[in-house]
């Protein structure tokens, strides 16, 4: 007698997509990019917006850490600063790696391809661990080599240069892990990053009862960025050596190497994406230290001169930064007096005490620079916000003169002077006009606080505030903080606001979706 098969178990959509893609890209997605290994690998990398203003030296401010943490001296709350050195302005970004690293893809760059055929088709999907830091970078090398020799168009290119395959930085990663700029300000300073369901369903942690293991990359859901297992699983080494934290920045002294994301040991309530251990370099007897849960995930490099021309763009970016604000007479610049000094300083302890003044004098101006961007986000924000709410307040304006109007014609056509609920509405309808005033009263002094900033600086964070806030639901929004910047714009020459022409302009087409 023959027995009929069992129906097999449904597969999850994961699971399913994972046997048809390629093992070391088990959920292919929109802007994934490809690029070849030996022996039939791959590897994929994502793109990560670092928008920021334009120009060479134009890097990212971010807080990484954990002010809650239980490991404050690991953990503890710091400032980091990312930059993107692939596109520019508002289109800067970098990219890394959609998964860590697989058995398969470091058999093929370190061992060759009969090693690869050698491991079972599960076994490659694994994340290779116990490699030293050493090790992990011998991987990116052999991956670079790889690539620059038979696949070069393959690697993104800016001004010129072609990419190259390193570990990630420490900010780099945290960046990434929190979201970076697809997540707002809250989101990005919480414990975890958003997930609509439980932590396990995006991190391959310890589960009740069974024992930690390694699962296959990918197995799991997708972060915002289209990254996996950036939390859990194998733990992921960083271009970065360990530091401490102190006082809300990195210490000075240097330590091993840093481990990031926790590991499949990690309890899902320990989990937290400021986790961050330190590993030795090298164990007891000298060699590298190798750990079994410690892996990692590349990133694309890109150096930050490239020939002639960019060492003068840069020159010209510093000495833009570095040049008197708001009118300042040279006489009266502190950088040309430190110069002055400078030049008249003839002991060592002198020279030396000058350079450490003009050291700190170009950071404060640095500082500026960037403050005053953040600021004129945070105002392009606020004005886009206050312009819908205005709008809302003209829709309910208009529904409420209508209700008045409809109902005074009923109370004609009853023989009535007045209906016992017209005084309500036309309470309503002075209540919507003077929050729609005083909408706009705020609106207004919004725009003339932006006057004595160069039209140019809003325009350009401009773009990089639509580029922190892509999100899909947000288009409207984004067209609301244009209108605010030509607000500012059309202001500007008599340093004045029409406020019949600032209606008209600001509440056109009202019938739009909301």
């Amino acid at each position: 007698m023959v027995l009929a098969a069992a129906p097999a178990p449904a597969q999850q959509p994961a699971a399913r997509a994972a046997a048809q893609a390629p093992e070391w890209n088990p959920q292919p997605s929109q802007g994934d990019l490809i690029l070849p290994l030996p022996c039939g690998q791959g590897i994929v990398f994502r793109r990560i917006p670092v928008p920021v203003a334009d120009g060479p030296l134009a890097d990212r401010r971010v807080i990484l850490g954990d002010e809650e943490s239980d490991a404050a001296y690991a953990e503890f709350i710091r400032e980091g600063y990312v930059a993107g050195p692939f596109g520019s302005g508002a289109e800067a970004h970098f990219w890394l790696g959609k998964y860590e690293l697989t058995r398969g893809q470091a058999a093929a760059l370190l061992d060759g391809c009969e090693a690869v055929e050698a491991l079972p088709a599960p076994q490659r999907r694994l994340p290779r661990t116990g490699l030293s830091w050493l090790d992990a970078n011998r991987v990116a090398d052999a991956a670079t080599r790889h690539l620059l020799g038979t696949a070069r168009q393959s690697l993104p290119v800016q001004n010129g240069a072609r990419a190259y395959v390193r570990l990630p930085t420490e900010a780099e990663w945290e960046y990434a892990a929190r979201g970076a700029s697809s997540v707002t300000d809250e989101e990005f300073r919480a414990s975890l990053p958003p997930m609509d369901r439980p932590t396990t369903a995006f991190a391959q942690l310890r589960r009740t009862g069974q024992r930690a293991a390694l699962a296959g990359v990918g197995m799991l859901r997708p972060d915002r960025l289209g990254l996996h297992d950036m939390l859990g699983n194998a733990e992921e080494v960083v271009a970065d050596p360990f530091r401490l934290t102190r006082g809300g920045r990195v210490g000075g002294r240097v330590g091993g190497m840093v481990g990031r994301g926790g590991d499949a040991n990690v309890a899902p309530d320990r989990i937290r994406t400021s986790m961050r251990i330190e590993r030795p370099l090298y164990d007891a007897d000298g060699a590298p230290a190798a750990f079994p849960f410690l892996g990692l995930r590349l990133a694309l490099g890109l150096s930050a001169i490239v020939g002639n021309g960019s060492i003068a763009a840069i020159r010209r970016a510093w000495e833009s930064e570095a040049s008197p604000q708001d009118g300042a007479p040279a006489a009266t610049d502190a950088r040309q007096l430190l110069q002055q000094l400078e030049r008249s300083a003839v002991a060592p302890g002198e020279r030396r005490a000058v350079a450490s003044i003009r050291g700190a004098l170009e950071a404060e101006r640095a500082g500026r620079v960037e403050a005053n961007e953040r600021a004129v986000r945070a105002a392009i924000g606020a004005g886009a916000y206050l312009i819908r709410n205005l709008r809302n307040e003209q829709r309910g304006v208009a529904a409420n003169e209508q209700r008045v109007a409809q109902t005074v014609q009923l109370g004609a056509r009853a023989g009535q002077a007045e209906t016992d609920a017209l005084p309500t509405y036309r309470q309503i309808l002075q209540d919507y006009t003077e929050a729609r005033n005083r909408t706009f009263a705020v609106i207004s002094t919004l725009v003339l606080q932006q006057l004595d900033l160069p039209q140019s600086l809003l325009t350009e964070q401009l773009g990089v505030w639509r580029s922190e806030n892509s999100q899909p639901g947000f288009e409207l929004v984004r067209r609301f903080a244009g209108l605010f910047v030509a607000e500012v714009a059309a202001a500007r020459p008599g340093r004045s606001i029409n406020r019949t022409e600032a209606l008209r302009r600001l509440l056109s087409n009202l019938n739009e979706p909301r």
